[in-house]
């Protein structure tokens, strides 16, 4: 996978990085994808009313 980094152009390949999907999968928790580029799947499920998380909650600190 291709990945364009928040540093700029100077780090990695004019900016990018190549991650496998092992890495994506051990190492990342959530990534941003523009909205034109989603699977019909993935945009029905974007397009779902939000689940809001307490602020107490685990998963909710990690954003």
């Amino acid at each position: 996978m291709k990945v364009e980094n928040s540093w700029g152009d100077k780090v990695g390949d004019k900016g990018f990085f190549v991650a496998s999907d092992a890495w994506m999968d051990e190492y990342t928790y959530q990534i941003v994808v523009r909205k034109d580029l989603l699977t019909a799947e993935q945009l029905k499920a974007y397009e779902k009313e939000p689940t809001v998380l307490a602020p107490w909650d685990p998963m909710g600190a990690l954003a």
